[in-house]
């Protein structure tokens, strides 16, 4: 019902801005329905729209829609052009908040396709922006993020200290619940992980 009333009443305007949002959200229902074929038609239309307007943050939001689709298609090298490109425009946007998170997406995606040193320097990179801005604990996620990079490259010690690290900070009482009761428990795994393969070596 809502996505058509939006239609009619971007049919009756030539803001681009204004079409585009009405594409956007139109593709945000498709997604969550799974009809990621309709969905992409939407988010592309939108972004053209969005171009036009010269709308660089909503341009960077449809770039990380496209990404997470891809990705939950396991197209990863689709994933990582549009990832890079929400990089890119949040670079361009100006967002610090959004170009601390387009880095955490960028190494996600570098993370599913095995590129392990490209997505620490993604996760690194995410991890000084937040830390510039004062979001401490989504930089704690991101040193997390980092001790799961050299866990895979079989770096346990490496690994300890950034794990111990956000551990420090994910526990405080203060931390979001999302945190908490995600991200520690996740950060608490990896440390015994790493005394697990200390032991072994």
């Amino acid at each position: 019902r809502y996505s058509n009333e939006a239609s009619k009443i971007a049919d009756q305007t030539a803001d681009k801005k204004l079409m585009g949002f009405v594409l956007h959200f139109n593709g945000a229902i498709a997604a969550n329905k799974s009809n990621y074929t309709k969905a992409l038609e939407d988010y592309n239309n939108a972004f053209e729209l969005y171009k036009q307007a010269g709308a660089k943050k909503l341009m960077a939001l449809i770039s990380l829609n496209l990404s997470s689709i891809m990705v939950i298609q396991a197209n990863y090298p689709e994933a990582l052009k549009y990832g890079l490109q929400f990089l890119k425009y949040c670079e361009e946007s100006g967002s610090e908040t959004l170009l601390a998170g387009s880095y955490n997406v960028v190494g996600d995606v570098y993370t599913y396709i095995g590129k392990f040193e490209e997505a620490l320097k993604c996760y690194d990179s995410s991890f000084v922006v937040y830390k510039r801005i004062g979001n401490e604990f989504e930089a704690a996620h991101q040193e997390a993020n980092i001790g799961d990079m050299y866990m895979y490259e079989k770096k346990p010690l490496k690994a300890l200290k950034y794990y111990d690290k956000a551990k420090e900070t994910l526990s405080r009482t203060d931390a979001p619940l999302s945190f908490s009761t995600i991200y520690l428990p996740w950060t608490v795994l990896g440390i015994g992980r790493c005394y697990e393969l200390i032991a072994d070596s």
